[in-house]
């Protein structure tokens, strides 16, 4: 079974969040554009990921990476 790369962003809630999370697809902005939705709150930032591609979640802290 292939596995995917880690994915690192934001889980953002959506108009959609409740739909979205009852079918396990999740709207992540991811860290390439974390910087300008941060600035922006552009949700068309986010890219919706099915549950079913992640292994588990980790809680990594908003430090800028070094």
């Amino acid at each position: 079974m292939k596995k995917r790369n880690p994915v690192r962003g934001l889980i953002v809630k959506g108009k959609d969040y409740n739909e979205l999370k009852g079918k396990n697809f999740w709207r992540i902005v991811t860290q390439t554009h974390l910087q300008e939705y941060g600035k922006t709150q552009n949700i068309n930032l986010a890219k919706i990921f099915s549950g079913t591609e992640f292994a588990k979640l980790s809680f990594v802290s908003n430090k800028a990476e070094e």
